[in-house]
């Protein structure tokens, strides 16, 4: 129960912080990120801050993916397979971006939510 409500809050800290910041510069846009991504899905990624930016980004989301509220519903709206690995939403978002050019620069973190739920959806 502590470790969730400790991941929840991680979010919630997260999320504000998010909001708080000003619009979405190149570096945060879904086009720029899924770049980075690209380089973690290679077999030896190189390090970087932007390959780190990008490992760290769905370490949380695949975290905050396991979090349900007091309905059992994700908090994020999707419903990944127990099998799912985090590369595996990695991939998911590349493949979004790709097949969604007139989004690329829209913040990551939106677009990386919208490709999981699409691709994860929860059974009524």
């Amino acid at each position: 129960m502590l470790k969730s409500t400790l991941i929840l809050l991680g979010g919630l800290v997260l999320t504000a912080w998010l909001a708080a910041r000003p619009a979405a510069a190149a570096a945060d846009s879904a086009q720029e990120v899924a770049a980075s991504c690209r380089e973690l899905l290679k077999p030896n990624p190189t390090k970087s801050f932007e390959v780190g930016l990008c490992f760290g980004s769905f370490t949380t989301l695949y975290a905050l993916s396991g979090v349900v509220d007091q309905n059992h519903v994700p908090i994020l709206g999707f419903c990944r397979a127990p099998n799912t690995k985090l590369i595996d939403l990695v991939r998911v978002f590349v493949r979004h971006v790709d097949s969604h050019p007139q989004t690329a620069q829209v913040y990551y973190a939106i677009e990386a939510v919208n490709a999981l739920v699409d691709a994860f959806p929860c059974k009524p």
